[in-house]
């Protein structure tokens, strides 16, 4: 279907591709510029219904990637506002941004309270593919975006669904971001087992991780460097992006 449009992904993508749709809780870490939009779009099943938490700024950007790769998809609706909330149909992609995620209510006070998603959210339908582009945003779990992150994820896993992370942007020598980013998309245990055993794995006095994490993290997620997939690549591409802008700004 791709080379009836012209399109086509090159051998690592379809690499990418294939680990991903095997993989219900995952992160795609490639390096940018090497298309971890593109690879996760391929990757969602046909006629799934797919959810895309994404900064702002990018929310055009996926919208037009799906209409370009994904035509089965249909017309990939953005939602903006903060009651803008709603789970997509099978054969529906939603585009959502993290600043408008549902606000997470308490179940009580104290040091520890217990978080929950609003009532009016309610159940995703089955199989649903949610995907965090930039998900080192997730890494403060004080954060509400990061509370919401892991509420919705929790729902959409345990109904069948998928949630995949992606980010090509470093993170720091730090253990809880890490263990945080990777609790989201709920494959922590699966790589490093409990916290306990994760943190030991980082010198307490510098920070810098035992070769472990990153054997372990490689469990879970998937992570190519320009250079070691496309040699050829020039290092900057340009291209003319359309940008709406409102009044104010002007």
């Amino acid at each position: 279907a791709l080379k009836e449009r012209g399109l086509a992904l090159y051998g690592y993508q379809k690499d990418g591709v294939r680990w991903l749709s095997h993989r219900r809780g995952a992160g795609l870490f490639d390096e940018m510029g090497l298309g971890k939009t593109v690879q996760a779009l391929i990757a969602a099943p046909e006629g799934a219904p797919i959810l895309v938490v994404a900064p702002a700024a990018v929310k055009g950007v996926w919208q037009r990637e799906a209409r370009r790769w994904r035509p089965d998809i249909g017309w990939p609706r953005i939602l903006t506002g903060r009651t803008s909330f709603r789970w997509p149909a099978p054969g529906q992609m939603f585009i959502t941004n993290f600043d408008i995620l549902p606000e997470p209510e308490t179940d009580g006070e104290g040091q520890h309270p217990t978080y929950r998603l609003p009532e009016w959210v309610g159940d995703p339908p089955e199989g649903l593919v949610l995907i965090f582009d930039e998900c080192h945003a997730l890494k403060n779990p004080q954060a509400k975006r990061t509370r919401s992150a892991r509420l919705l994820s929790a729902r959409v896993r345990g109904l069948k669904g998928f949630a995949w992370g992606l980010t090509g942007t470093p993170m720091l020598n730090r253990a809880k971001e890490l263990w945080h980013v990777l609790s989201v998309l709920g494959v922590a245990k699966e790589a490093y087992g409990d916290w306990k055993g994760f943190s030991r794995l980082f010198d307490y006095q510098t920070g810098e991780p035992r070769p472990e994490v990153a054997d372990r993290l490689r469990v879970v997620s998937l992570m190519r460097r320009r250079l070691e997939v496309m040699p050829d690549l020039p290092t900057k591409t340009y291209r003319d992006i359309t940008v709406e802008i409102d009044s104010d700004t002007r």
